[in-house]
């Protein structure tokens, strides 16, 4: 392989690397009459706009003490009900954490309130916010970054010397 091509694969390596924040928009349900009618004068926000921005390292380890305690196989299609049940009800917390450390995305623990918002929203934004959120936690591309690491090794690696006393075959 030729060094620009090389070069071309490794820049290219470095673009996937890099990602866009992700913004995912959530209504907020008033919990009183009076919130309801102040969100519907417009004087309260009626919808909550969470931008999830790619992972800090820390929270990556975070996460992923929190991910071991999940079962593997709850995500095959020959999952039985009820183990479905078992883990919705062993590991919503878990998964309302990860969202929750993802969108804070700090050296804090995530805010009870945060938790507590997590734990009421609509079951279909909160899988949109999970699935935004595993996305930027970035395990492929924390792959990818040991991969360009490894390539970086091999542009910079020096040419064997050839000495007298050692002839190639």
């Amino acid at each position: 392989m030729e060094q620009s091509e090389l070069n071309n694969v490794l820049a290219q390596a470095g673009k996937a690397i890099i990602q866009q924040p992700k913004e995912v928009e959530v209504d907020v349900k008033p919990k009183t009459w009076l919130q309801k009618i102040l969100m519907k004068k417009g004087f309260l926000k009626s919808k909550k706009v969470f931008t999830i921005y790619p992972i800090l390292v820390g929270n990556r380890y975070r996460i992923s003490t929190i991910a071991l305690r999940i079962p593997p196989g709850i995500f095959s299609k020959d999952v039985k009900h009820e183990e479905i049940w078992k883990a919705i009800r062993d590991h919503t917390d878990d998964l309302i954490y990860v969202v929750a450390v993802c969108i804070q995305n700090n050296e804090e623990e995530p805010s009870k309130a945060l938790l507590n918002f997590l734990r009421w929203i609509d079951d279909a934004k909160f899988y949109e916010l999970l699935d935004s959120s595993l996305s930027m936690i970035g395990v492929p591309n924390f792959t990818k970054s040991i991969i360009l690491i490894g390539g970086q090794n091999v542009v910079s690696a020096k040419d064997a010397d050839v000495t007298p006393a050692i002839t190639p075959d």
